[in-house]
C-alpha cells in the first residue's frame, strides 16, 4: 500500500480541494454499468484498505491566499483539526 510504502508519496488533499470528479467519455453514470473497466480500482487495490483514510498520507497540501503549500506530516499531526492551524 503506498502509505506504507517509503518509495511513494501521498498527500492528503483535503484541506486545498474543494471537489473532485472524474468521468471519462462515457459520462457521470459509467460506474453504473458493466464494462471491462468497471473495478478497475478494486483490482489495483490487491493488498487491501488497511489505512483507509487520509490521515496517513505523508504530506497535507493546505489552499490559503490563493495558493497550496504542501507539509511534511509528522506522526502527531493527523487530525484535520491539527491540520487547520496551518490556514
Amino acid at each position: 500500500m503506498s502509505v506504507e510504502d517509503p518509495d511513494i508519496d501521498t498527500i492528503d488533499g483535503s484541506l486545498s480541494i474543494h471537489a473532485v470528479h472524474q468521468t471519462g467519455s462515457d459520462g457521470n453514470f459509467a460506474g453504473h454499468t458493466k464494462k471491462l473497466d468497471t473495478n478497475w480500482n478494486m483490482q489495483r487495490c490487491t493488498k487491501g484498505w488497511k489505512h483507509g483514510s487520509t490521515d496517513f498520507c505523508n504530506y497535507y497540501s493546505v489552499f490559503h491566499n490563493g495558493k497550496v503549500s504542501i507539509y511534511h506530516r509528522s506522526t502527531e499531526d493527523t487530525s484535520q483539526e491539527t491540520l487547520k492551524q496551518h490556514v
